[in-house]
């Protein structure tokens, strides 16, 4: 009987891996950062203000990971730009959250002492 040349043949050596180790922490505060800008900005976009005090707590998130996402790429030379744009965007989220807060309280105080 005569096998089909499929079945005899050894099985191909798997393909080596692409790249190397990525940088999850670099990546992890840019999505954070992201995030931390877009709900720190949503009330000068006009949609719910209440989203925007978000932006304050993963504005921290998103500096701490990216923090650790530059000195992990000065070890592995890997996402160091990913991390760098995590941190900008993790700041302007956490001033745009912290300027919100600061918008709210002077406006309570005036609309306090308007009464």
């Amino acid at each position: 009987m005569v096998r089909p040349p499929f079945l005899g043949d050894p099985a191909a050596p798997p393909y080596p891996p692409i790249g190397g180790q990525g940088n999850g922490l670099a990546v992890g505060g840019l999505v954070t950062g992201i995030l931390a800008t877009l709900f720190g900005l949503t009330l000068f976009a006009g949609t719910l203000a209440l989203l925007a005090f978000l932006g304050i707590p993963l504005g921290g998130t998103a500096i701490g990971l990216s923090a650790g996402g530059i000195g992990r790429a000065r070890r592995t030379g890997t996402g160091r730009g990913a991390a760098i744009a995590g941190l900008i965007l993790g700041i302007l989220g956490l001033v745009a959250g912290l300027f919100l807060l600061l918008a709210l309280v002077l406006l309570a105080r005036a609309l306090r002492d308007f009464e």
